[in-house]
């Protein structure tokens, strides 16, 4: 494959370097996802989520921008997943608020984040901050965490969600974090992860995204019969 760039995620970090290995307690598998590609998204949600009972954890440490949004609709659509650990890093590009007024509505309570709340102009440029300054951050980055703290699903009282401030740096201020717990867990379905009905003539290469490589026949090819699925009476 390509070599990764100096501003990618080193795999060492994972799987150890030369001889020296790491021991995970538990075996740990990698999947590469696109999560702002709705159709990626998808897959992830047919493979794993609605292969597996669980329990889920969905671990976020340090996203950036709008990925923060993504863990939460993560943990908010899948039943079976019991906890989030949410630590968000950079706002999301101030662009958004020349686009649109509110981020799309999150989770089922149609959640809406205002963009000139959360998003915020500025950039690291050789080590160098090149921005507002970190008073006029610090209150933008409170009101993202709060945003997307509420963003979190109640589920009718089964979850229960916090915002902590757990200090791991001391000389930034991004040191707070969104915990979110499902007391009951459920089945996770693909019309309830996803909000439509699989298979679907979509997507490619199946296969990659099944941990066992079978493709679990995911997809229906373009000149297939597809089932009809009628709703009962």
């Amino acid at each position: 494959g390509k070599q990764p760039k100096p501003h990618h995620i080193n795999w060492e970090h994972v799987y150890g370097v030369g001889d020296w290995k790491y021991a995970w307690p538990i075996e740990m598998t990698t999947r590469k996802v696109d999560l702002k590609d709705h159709a990626a998204v998808n897959q992830l949600a047919m493979h794993i989520f609605n292969r597996w009972n669980g329990p889920f954890i969905v671990l976020g440490i340090h996203l950036c921008g709008t990925l923060s949004i993504k863990a939460v609709e993560m943990f908010n659509n899948h039943p079976n997943t019991q906890h989030l650990i949410l630590k968000p890093c950079c706002l999301p590009d101030f662009s958004w608020t020349y686009r649109t007024d509110y981020f799309p509505p999150i989770g089922k309570h149609k959640y809406l984040i205002p963009t000139k709340a959360v998003c915020s102009r500025g950039k690291w440029k050789k080590n160098k901050w090149i921005g507002p300054p970190r008073s006029y951050l610090q209150q933008k980055f409170v009101a993202w965490n709060d945003h997307l703290c509420k963003a979190i699903e109640d589920d009718d009282g089964n979850i229960t969600k916090s915002i902590e401030e757990i200090k791991v740096q001391t000389s930034h201020f991004q040191n707070l974090f969104i915990f979110g717990e499902r007391a009951r867990l459920s089945k996770c379905t693909m019309d309830i992860a996803t909000g439509v009905q699989f298979p679907t003539p979509s997507g490619t290469e199946a296969g990659a995204w099944c941990p066992t490589g079978s493709g679990f026949g995911t997809h229906y090819g373009k000149d297939s019969v597809r089932p009809v699925v009628k709703a009962a009476s």
